[in-house]
């Protein structure tokens, strides 16, 4: 399960805290005053940032799918790097 969520995490570019929000609050069901307090911060915090976190998956979510051809040229520039 943390595997699946650091990829989740990665593809939708979370910062540190969004993720260690997402897992808390969502995987490990603490409230936010809970989360709030395994983490040092105030609870509208926690709230914050669970909803960046949520807004991120939303967008990502809504994007059009990408076409061949991009992906062509994303892999062929990958390769060119390295």
């Amino acid at each position: 399960l943390c595997e699946d969520l650091d990829t989740l995490a990665e593809a939708l570019r979370l910062s540190p805290r969004q993720k260690e929000v997402l897992q808390r609050h969502k995987l490990e069901e603490l409230t936010f005053g809970e989360t709030a307090k395994v983490m040092g911060t105030r609870p509208w915090e926690v709230r914050r940032l669970l909803k960046q976190a949520l807004h991120k998956a939303q967008r990502v979510r809504h994007e059009p799918p990408v076409s061949a051809r991009a992906l062509f040229w994303q892999e062929i520039r990958q390769k060119q790097a390295s």
